[in-house]
């Protein structure tokens, strides 16, 4: 019997859910700034999840032409309670499968740091992002998804799996195209 593999498993999962933009990293790919530690938020973690949530163009392009923000950010709001159900389904599903997760929820949780200025996230969605193959840096410092833009809510699970990680974009796959095109 050919048993599909966990990677295989969790984006069919994604999918279910209506999340069509996953990637996935492993041991190896946390080398950087403390805030891309998963061990910061769950001691055992070995991989991540990262997704992307689409926000509704209509209502960026309301706010954006100043007729009114409210509708932007109604959706920001709705897109990041979605953002966390589906985490926590996902951690559910993992807990099925005999895994440890944590959520990581908006970055409004702070790093303990004797500076008390110091405001480091406890893990960054954009580094989770990144290492993740689902995004690459753009010139404002945004994650950027081959799919939407900027425009997205990522999220990030957890989790003591170890699984293979999804290919990374080059650090400067958008800088060179799609952003150098944004400032002519």
């Amino acid at each position: 019997m050919n048993k599909m593999k966990l990677e295989q498993e969790i984006k069919d999962f994604m999918k279910m859910q209506g999340v069509d933009v996953v990637g996935l990293a492993g041991p190896g790919r946390f080398d950087g700034p403390p805030s891309l530690d998963p061990e910061y938020v769950l001691k055992s973690a070995k991989s991540i999840i990262c997704y992307a949530i689409p926000h509704s163009v209509d209502a960026i392009y309301m706010h954006l032409s100043k007729k009114s923000a409210i509708p932007h950010n109604i959706d920001q709001i709705r897109k990041m309670q979605r953002s966390m159900h589906i985490g926590i389904k996902l951690q559910k599903f993992l807990k099925e499968r005999g895994y440890r997760s944590g959520t990581v929820g908006a970055n409004s949780h702070y790093r303990r740091d004797p500076d008390v200025f110091s405001t480091h996230a406890r893990f960054s969605h954009r580094y989770a992002a990144y290492v993740s193959g689902i995004a690459a840096p753009g010139i404002s410092g945004n994650a950027i998804t081959e799919k939407y833009g900027a425009t997205a809510v990522l999220y990030t699970v957890v989790t003591d799996a170890v699984l293979e990680s999804d290919p990374i974009l080059n650090p400067r796959h958008f800088y060179d195209g799609r952003c150098q095109q944004c400032l002519a």
